[in-house]
């Protein structure tokens, strides 16, 4: 079975960063810091 393009793409081991960005993609959390942060802050409510 065959998933969406974006899980192919962020489940494989061989996504380089640069490449999506000049594609186009934004990422939602582009620092590891805020995405640690966020994931935190839904464990204090």
């Amino acid at each position: 079975m065959i998933g969406t393009e974006t899980e192919l793409m962020l489940k494989s081991r061989w996504v380089i960063p640069a490449r999506a960005l000049n594609e186009g993609f934004t990422f939602q959390y582009p620092y590891l810091e805020n995405a640690i942060a966020d994931i935190l802050e839904g464990y204090k409510k």
